[in-house]
């Protein structure tokens, strides 16, 4: 009976170290797919917050051109006038370069606005993405804490069979 009971106590001890083991090799497999994917989050971050700055930068550089366009077309307007013999400098024409350059000038800010409201747009995807790597950290935080603590209950489980395997149970007050 005793070496029965040696053998299911080994048994019970080799089991849970076993079981410890493939955990642990469960446990950095985990580890190593989660830090993979924590990877591809940062990169979809980065990605993102890059497509905004671009998104600002092409607006910038088409706000620009549409400047420029708006001078070209004063500069149209006078050497007409001027080719009809009317005074390029005139009140009128004055007038009338200034509103020309008002309308290009409205449509640059519109332009930039457009791509600001889309460089926002990758902004709060950045962000959004940012989030959801947070609160995947955290539930990866809490998942090791949990299979720490079930590996720790498993242990005693062991422990405690083995002693009452050994030495019959009842220990101390029931346990050890």
């Amino acid at each position: 009976m005793c070496v029965a009971a040696s053998s299911t106590a080994v048994f019970t001890l080799v089991s849970a170290a076993l079981g410890a083991g493939a955990s642990i090799v469960t446990s950095s497999m985990q580890k190593k797919t989660e830090e993979y994917k924590t990877q591809i989050a940062l990169n979809q971050v980065k990605s993102a917050q890059n497509e905004a700055q671009r998104q600002r930068q092409l607006g910038i550089e088409e706000a620009r051109q549409e400047r420029i366009e708006g001078l070209k077309n004063i500069s149209r307007l006078q050497a007409q006038n001027a080719s009809n013999g009317f005074d390029t400098y005139s009140q009128t024409n004055m007038y009338n370069y200034e509103d020309v350059d008002n309308e290009y000038e409205s449509n640059a800010k519109s332009i930039l606005d457009s791509y600001y409201a889309r460089a926002q747009g990758y902004d709060e995807q950045a962000q959004r993405y940012m989030d959801n790597l947070n609160v995947s950290n955290m539930n990866k935080d809490l998942q090791e804490t949990s299979n720490f603590f079930t590996s720790l209950g498993n242990t005693k489980k062991a422990a405690q069979k083995w002693y009452d395997n050994n030495f019959g149970s009842g220990g101390v007050n029931g346990n050890f």
